[in-house]
């Protein structure tokens, strides 16, 4: 099974394959390696969005060295196109490479100091939505960058609450990969 992504404009196109040794990956500059089931200490499925784009859902295989694949594949500034489908397959068979007795970690979510942190942050967006906001109001017309800004908030509240049900700290096992996440 192959995927092929580009992650950033810094990084070139690359090319994992899943094998039965592991992974192997090459890039369009001549880099190429490889990664075998053994040396994959943990794995981390998890929800990362951004505001550019908002549906970005990333594998991360820790060797202890982070190895990144993502759903979304950066086409140019701001243009991203979604694998969906591409990545389902991939990860999905990317979790039947692994013997059945691996000692390899399986996570769901984020680790639980970030997601703590998150958490945290959210709570403060809305204490700052329905608290203060209103008082803000009370001292005069908002500014224009004042409404500007709260606008933004509650367009991506949604998202925020998608992520943080989504990433919710868990462990998984082999058998039970959390296809919500891949959809």
């Amino acid at each position: 099974m192959e995927y092929r992504q580009r992650v950033n404009a810094f990084n070139p196109t690359t090319t994992w394959e899943v094998v039965d040794s592991g992974l192997t990956w090459s890039d369009n500059k001549g880099g190429k390696g490889q990664i075998t089931w053994d040396c994959i200490q943990k794995v981390r499925l998890r929800m990362e969005p951004s505001r550019a784009e908002t549906r970005r859902v990333a594998l991360h295989i820790y060797t202890p060295q982070d190895h990144a694949i993502t759903n979304i594949d950066y086409r140019g500034p701001l243009n991203f196109q979604e694998q969906t489908d591409e990545f389902r397959e991939f990860v999905v068979a990317f979790h039947e490479g692994f013997a059945r007795d691996t000692h390899t970690v399986f996570h769901k979510g984020s680790t639980k100091a970030a997601y703590i942190g998150n958490l945290l942050i959210t709570l403060f967006i809305f204490g700052f939505l329905f608290f203060i906001a209103p008082l803000m109001s009370l001292t005069g017309i908002p500014s224009s960058g004042s409404i500007l800004r709260i606008v933004i908030i509650l367009l991506l509240i949604p998202v925020l609450l998608k992520m943080m049900i989504n990433n919710k700290p868990a462990t998984y096992s082999l058998n039970k990969i959390p296809m919500g996440m891949l959809k």
